[in-house]
């Protein structure tokens, strides 16, 4: 999704962040595969979720469609994931909470770094300043955006929490 963003963006500031976060979500990925001697992600071969799969289709098309605000549409599909991570690392760090397979704790680090949270607030104002500049029927399609993309973001968890719970069962 990144590559196609960056490729229409016409922000420099926000093609800037789209390529850092690019670099910086492969090196975690890549490490955070390596360390734990899991094969290499193949978005062709690899198996997804019903839910996941309907997640990442609906990003695709986004990005996809010949629209001069697919660039600000993008920050805004990548909002609610962004902003859940943040608050799932805020919670563990105040609970304490500490995984017990290093996978998920490499995962877990990953989000509630420090560095990551300043990104994040630079996110959150690199967003508000280009939807600032829209229209206001814009700024009611990018609401609208918002919220599909949560409910997205809700089934994507709801079913990897089913998930889990079945192969904690068994």
């Amino acid at each position: 999704m990144l590559n196609g963003l960056i490729n229409q963006c016409s922000n420099e500031e926000a093609r800037r962040y789209f390529t850092e976060q690019l670099v910086k979500n492969g090196n975690s990925v890549g490490t955070l595969l390596s360390d734990n001697k899991l094969p290499p992600h193949v978005e062709k071969t690899t198996e997804k979720m019903p839910a996941c799969e309907q997640y990442t289709k609906f990003l695709l098309a986004l990005i996809s469609c010949n629209d001069h605000l697919v660039w600000i549409k993008g920050l805004i599909a990548l909002l609610p994931c962004t902003l859940l991570y943040f608050k799932v690392g805020d919670w563990m760090i105040a609970s304490g909470v500490q995984p017990t397979v290093k996978r998920y704790a490499d995962f877990v680090d990953y989000y509630r770094d420090q560095e990551r949270r300043l990104r994040l607030n630079k996110f959150l104002d690199l967003t508000n300043r280009v939807v600032d500049d829209c229209s206001h029927e814009q700024k009611k399609d990018l609401k609208v955006l918002f919220r599909q993309v949560c409910e997205y973001e809700y089934a994507f968890w709801d079913q990897s929490y089913s998930y889990g719970m079945s192969k904690a069962e068994k």
